[in-house]
């Protein structure tokens, strides 16, 4: 039973942030005749936090962030203790900003940051640190901000951190992005007719960027068949251009990247189109030379025809037509060529000779193999096959011969072929099984293979090319890769 009257209720609360603590030091007035307080501050969440002080305030270390807590003091003196104080309530320290977002604009070299609010926060600091601890900031009282002067190449982490006007929070975990290039713009196609192919001349604008290198994607179609594809990428180049050589009779989309030391860009917008058609089939007369009817099979992509009477080197038009006939006429059949057309170009001819004589129709296999559906498993089986297509317009089969082997690189070269446009170079492992195979086109008469595996045993055959004909495959020269050290 106390003699003495119990100390007053604490009066005159108040927080004040204790940020290197992640916590507060709660003050009130003193209490007359109270030797100490006791102090128990209860969170949002459940956190229940007291505390003992023999003055009138006390700290609160490492609380809950983003809590309200309620505080209750009492004073004592000896065995005897005040009511409480009346309600009081803080906020800890705001917690660090979540689910941040990072859009790098690369229009503008800046960089949108956006967030979850935290809880107490009354404003927000977006950071941008370089590896080599260049910063740039953005201030806001929102839940997003833009950081300007982004440098292109560069790479950034990006966080956000809280505050609450006194302490502020920890920052977001970094979110690493680089300034990376612009996807290409102006991006423009030309297909052009060069030594019997069709080749497709891509450009485009130089990015606003140092050190960019580009690579061009191309997928299509050959004559429309869904199952005839053709996906091919370029190289990285830091040229602003890149030709492509397609079978005639083939659509494409094309799309264009840009990489520097910080990524890789967004995909260009897709430019379409089509390549010249091929040659008309199936070029058919009924009548004879004083009148005839003319009739064809119709060209994938083509936009009209073309018939010619071809006499000593000069080519006269007979008729032009947007349908598959032409009746009616009056010369001499032998002299007679089609070729089909759109707005890319013209076809090869297909000429007639009396009752379509000496037609050309045109071997798909080119183009099955090219779009890399061709499964053949064995060397051997390419080399007959090219060697039954006849003798006309033969091109020589080219002599391989591997010029060294380092590590897991093959290099290449071989004779030079009269009459041949590019090369087609197949290399495959040497197993029972049918492998993986890699098909290149090469322009020129040497080759690197790279990226082979360590240890294996690899043939490899070559063909020479041009736009109507093709050589038997060279016998396989057949190597082993090195072994790592």
């Amino acid at each position: 039973m106390c003699v003495f009257a119990a100390p007053c209720a604490p009066t005159g609360l108040s927080a004040q942030g204790a940020c290197e603590q992640d916590g507060v030091m709660v003050s009130w007035d003193p209490s007359h005749v109270a030797s100490f307080y006791s102090l128990t501050a209860i969170g949002g969440n459940g956190d229940v936090r007291t505390c003992n002080s023999s003055t009138n305030n006390c700290t609160l270390s490492d609380l809950n962030c983003g809590q309200p807590y309620t505080v209750i003091v009492t004073a004592c003196d000896g065995n005897c203790t005040s009511p409480p104080n009346d309600p009081f309530t803080f906020q800890s320290v705001p917690c660090e900003p979540e689910n941040v977002t990072v859009e790098v604009q690369c229009e503008t070299s800046s960089v949108v940051l956006s967030w979850n609010a935290s809880e107490g926060a009354v404003g927000y600091v977006g950071c941008a640190e370089t590896d080599q601890g260049d910063m740039l900031y953005c201030n806001t009282m929102d839940t997003s901000c833009s950081i300007q002067g982004l440098g292109c190449g560069s790479t950034y982490n990006f966080s956000v951190q809280a505050t609450d006007g006194v302490c502020n929070s920890s920052f977001s975990p970094p979110e690493q992005r680089g300034a990376v290039p612009c996807p290409p713009a102006n991006v423009q196609v030309r297909v052009r007719h060069v030594a019997g192919m069709e080749l497709a001349m891509v450009s485009w604008s130089v990015a606003d960027c140092p050190d960019v290198e580009y690579m061009v994607l191309l997928s299509g179609l050959i004559l429309g068949d869904p199952l005839a594809g053709i996906e091919v990428t370029s190289y990285w180049t830091d040229h602003t251009f890149f030709e492509f050589p397609l079978p005639c009779g083939t659509s494409y989309n094309i799309r264009v990247l840009a990489q520097d030391s910080a990524g890789i860009s967004d995909l260009s917008e897709a430019i379409s189109g089509t390549t010249a058609p091929c040659a008309p089939e199936n070029f058919q007369a009924v009548g004879n030379d004083l009148f005839a009817n003319l009739t064809w099979e119709a060209a994938v992509f083509a936009s009209e025809y073309t018939v010619n009477q071809v006499t000593a080197g000069e080519r006269v038009q007979v008729c032009k037509t947007t349908s598959l006939t032409c009746d009616g006429i009056e010369v001499l059949l032998s002299d007679l060529e089609l070729t089909a057309s759109n707005a890319v170009g013209e076809s090869l001819p297909t000429r007639l000779s009396g009752s379509a004589m000496g037609r050309r129709r045109r071997d798909l296999r080119e183009s099955h193999m090219m779009a890399g559906l061709l499964e053949i498993g064995e060397f051997t089986s390419l080399v007959s096959f090219h060697r039954s297509k006849g003798n006309r317009n033969v091109l020589t089969t080219p002599k391989l011969k591997v010029t060294s082997v380092t590590g897991v690189t093959l290099n290449l070269e071989w004779s030079p072929v009269r009459g041949a446009s590019y090369y087609t170079l197949i290399v495959r492992e040497d197993t029972s099984s049918r492998p993986p195979r890699e098909v290149l086109t090469i322009y020129d008469e040497v080759a690197t293979v790279t990226d082979l595996k360590t240890a294996t045993r690899y043939c490899v055959v070559l063909s020479a090319k041009n736009s109507i004909s093709q050589s038997a495959y060279s016998q396989p020269v057949c190597v082993t890769t090195g072994v790592p050290m």
